[in-house]
């Protein structure tokens, strides 16, 4: 019989534990519990999610088809800024789409203009991409 001892990495902010530490460093910069990703924004009166469907044209078999794919504009109605998420950076979506990043803020982490929104309080989980 053959024993072997593994180190268990476990993330600082959740119960999630593994036991390559490349992933788990990764999935710290994405968790939703690490404070660094929390964005006052989500609870602002201020905050606007708008959510729909773009039609996107591609060539398949020499024929133009087309597909409707999600999307997630959030803005700052306040500020009249477009605004994107910790995760997002960390994801490295801001290069991988910049045409879908290109005026886009990264919330920030404390404002001044920061209002509670009392009629529909999210939650950052809710809103993730």
């Amino acid at each position: 019989m053959k024993t072997v001892t593994k180190p268990v990495y476990y993330c600082d902010y959740c119960k999630k534990h593994g036991l390559s530490k490349h992933s788990m460093k990764y999935h710290e910069t994405i968790c939703k519990k690490n404070p660094d990703n929390l964005h006052p924004c989500y609870n602002c009166a201020h905050f606007e999610i708008e959510e729909g469907f773009e039609e996107k044209y591609y060539v398949s078999g020499g024929e133009f088809q087309s597909t409707d794919v999600p999307y997630k504009h959030w803005t700052c109605k306040k500020q009249g800024i477009d605004l994107h998420n910790m995760v997002a950076k960390n994801k490295g979506l801001l290069e991988k789409y910049p045409e879908q990043f290109c005026d886009t803020q990264l919330m920030p982490s404390i404002c001044v203009l920061w209002e509670i929104d009392k009629r529909n309080p999210r939650q950052e989980a809710d809103t993730f991409l």
